[in-house]
C-alpha cells in the first residue's frame, strides 16, 4: 500500500477470480470471489460494495465508510503492526509524507489515500497522545474536494490526535 500499483491490484483481483471460481477469470468472478473472501469476516455491508478493476480508481466503484473500518479493524485485530506498517506513515512516507510533516500526527497516523478528480479519500489508523489507535475513514466526493476534502480529512486525523 506505500507503493500503489494499480496494475498489480488488478492482477491480484484476476488471480482471485481464476483460484476461486473455474479459469479464465474475469472481472465478474473477481469481483464475487473478493466479496466472498470479505464477507468470510462479515467485513462488507450488504448491497453497497462495487469493485470495478482492483485498484479503486474508478468512478464505478462504490465502498462505503463502514466497510472500509471494518476491513481495517480486521486488518489490526489480525495482523497488528505488520499489516500497518505497509501503510504510510503520516510526515514520514508515502502518500502523506508531506502532508503531515509539521502536524501534531506527524509519526502518529498509518494512512492510505485514495485521489482523482472530485475524490479525495483517506483512511488507515491514528495513535491519540492517549497511546490508543483508532481506525479513521474519510470519504470526500465532491467537486471542491481537492481543497476541502483534504483540509477537512486533516482536521479530523489531527483532532483524533490531540483529543483521543
Amino acid at each position: 500500500a506505500k507503493k500503489s500499483d494499480d496494475l498489480m491490484a488488478r492482477q491480484l483481483m484476476l488471480t482471485l477470480g481464476a483460484t476461486q471460481y473455474a479459469e479464465p477469470s474475469t472481472p465478474y468472478k473477481s469481483r464475487k470471489a473478493i466479496e466472498r473472501i470479505l464477507n468470510q469476516y462479515s467485513i462488507l455491508e450488504a448491497g453497497t460494495t462495487y469493485i470495478a478493476n482492483g485498484s479503486g480508481l474508478s468512478r464505478e466503484s462504490k465502498l462505503t465508510a463502514q466497510s472500509l473500518a471494518n476491513l481495517l479493524e480486521h486488518g489490526a485485530l489480525n495482523y497488528g503492526q505488520r499489516w500497518m506498517n505497509t501503510l504510510s506513515i503520516a510526515g514520514v512516507d508515502g502518500t502523506v509524507r508531506r502532508r503531515f510533516r509539521y502536524s501534531p500526527a506527524h509519526s502518529r497516523a498509518w494512512m492510505k489515500t485514495g485521489t482523482i478528480k472530485r475524490v479525495a479519500n483517506i483512511a488507515g489508523y491514528v495513535e491519540g497522545y492517549s497511546g490508543r489507535k483508532y481506525v479513521v475513514v474519510v470519504l470526500v466526493n465532491d467537486k471542491r474536494s481537492a481543497r476541502y476534502g483534504r483540509r477537512l480529512a486533516n482536521k479530523v486525523i489531527e483532532w483524533v490526535v490531540e483529543t483521543l
